[in-house]
């Protein structure tokens, strides 16, 4: 029984490991509530924390829907300031999320979908999100500032969550470039700068420390492996589960960047019929690029 009942709480543990990003379960948690917000800019059937509008009958404010996700332990000290009451949450509403953030924060995943309750469940999340902001976005009614919110939001998802994979990162990129290349790969605490990196292959071909050839060997090796990071990643067959659910979480989140970033682009440029994203899209490319296209903002 006692193996039993350690087998349980490791298991626990390890969830909560997974889940809680203590840096990134804020932005999650605001860009979840613009999910929630276009559905009903949109007027469309309300999927995502059914929950939350059930208890008040009507669309929730910021601080309402944070406290409806959020674990019991943290809800109990969550204390919302005045403006966090509020349609329109950003990064001043972390203040409050911060300041009764437990050491390691997490959010009832079943309270915005009430199917996602395992471990192995978790990375669907931001697919199922997506799915509902696909939804919203083809019905039209979206403001342009909810879907920019959305995706400042999940950008900055994107670049705390890519921490936790950024060992393995660096370690396939090397596998693909000869040992004299490696000294030239250029990274943040966050993420792969590949534009810095391919600049310092130029770099030292001016300067005469490589020949043309190497750059442009090296180069080239670099943007192919970019293409597809995640792939790469998930094609590896000596990785630990973590980290397999680290790199599904990392692909949901991708495709939430880069599909909402789509949307956004046509629909602010002025496009009379802006493309909604699409799941299915064929061309979704879940690679990095450089450390711009991966930072916040």
């Amino acid at each position: 029984m006692k193996l039993f009942n350690l087998l349980l709480l490791w298991c626990s543990v390890l969830f909560t490991n997974v889940l809680a990003d203590n840096e990134s379960v804020g932005y999650e948690m605001i860009y979840f509530y613009y999910v929630y917000k276009m559905e009903f800019e949109a007027d469309v059937a309300n999927t995502i924390a059914t929950g939350c509008t059930d208890k008040y009958n009507r669309m929730c404010v910021w601080s309402e829907f944070a406290k409806y996700i959020m674990e019991d332990e943290w809800s109990k000290v969550y204390k919302p300031a005045t403006g966090d009451n509020t349609k329109t949450p950003g990064t001043n509403q972390l203040k409050a999320l911060v300041g009764s953030m437990p050491a390691s924060a997490s959010y009832y995943t079943s309270r915005l979908f009430s199917d996602i309750t395992t471990l192995e469940s978790f990375p669907q999340i931001f697919d199922r999100a997506l799915d509902a902001s696909n939804v919203a976005l083809r019905a039209g009614g979206v403001t342009t500032d909810t879907i920019k919110s959305a995706l400042d939001m999940v950008k900055s998802v994107k670049t705390f969550r890519n921490r936790a994979v950024l060992s393995l990162e660096l370690q396939a990129l090397e596998a693909v470039l000869p040992e004299a290349a490696r000294e030239y790969i250029t990274s943040t605490s966050n993420v792969v700068d590949y534009d810095a990196t391919l600049e310092a292959f130029d770099g030292a071909e001016y300067d005469g420390d490589i020949t043309e050839e190497q750059a442009e060997e090296w180069k080239q090796a670099v943007e192919d492996f970019s293409e597809d990071i995640i792939g790469t990643l998930e094609a590896r067959t000596d990785l630990e589960q973590s980290d397999r659910t680290h790199i599904s979480i990392l692909r949901g989140v991708t495709t939430c960047v880069n599909e909402l970033s789509t949307f956004y682009d046509s629909s602010s440029s002025g496009d009379s019929s802006p493309r909604a994203p699409s799941c299915d899209d064929a061309d979704i490319e879940f690679s990095f690029g450089s450390s711009s296209a991966s930072d916040s903002g």
